[in-house]
């Protein structure tokens, strides 16, 4: 119980000689996933300010992101636990470097300085400008 399931899954054959088939992993109470998975953007001309990420369904221990911005090289591959961040990004096309604290670095203009754990999720603390559109995968921890 691991993951957060979505959907309908269907399981065939056997694990230590038990039908896994009969296991209902498609029926799991999300109340007792450790993870769950979201998607959402930023408008780096949106400037500096603070951006609600709700829904997760409880208070994370930390999320984990990776951010892009669509067409370009600019990657960012980062962490935060509500105290410490950290992030891996390309500042320049196909160059990666540490991106310090900020668990979101998008090519050295556009950082997640901060992000607060709260009830239903976490509110992201933004700094820097740019030009895109940012795609954020996050992965969150109960």
């Amino acid at each position: 119980k691991d993951v957060y399931v979505s959907g309908n899954i269907t399981v065939v054959g056997t694990v230590d000689g038990k039908d896994v088939s009969t296991l209902g992993i498609g029926d799991m109470s999300y109340a007792d996933s450790r993870f769950k998975y979201l998607s959402f953007t930023r408008d780096t001309a949106t400037g500096a300010g603070t951006q609600g990420v709700t829904g997760v369904g409880f208070s994370p221990k930390s999320v984990m992101f990776l951010a892009s911005i669509n067409s370009t090289n600019f990657v960012s591959v980062g962490y935060d636990d509500g105290t410490t961040g950290g992030s891996v990004a390309t500042e320049v096309p196909n160059v990666w470097t540490v991106g310090g604290t900020n668990a979101i670095n998008i090519y050295g203009k556009h950082y997640a300085t901060d992000v607060a754990m709260n009830a239903d999720g976490f509110t992201i603390t933004w700094a820097g400008t740019g030009t895109g559109i940012i795609d954020i995968m996050a992965l969150a921890k109960r």
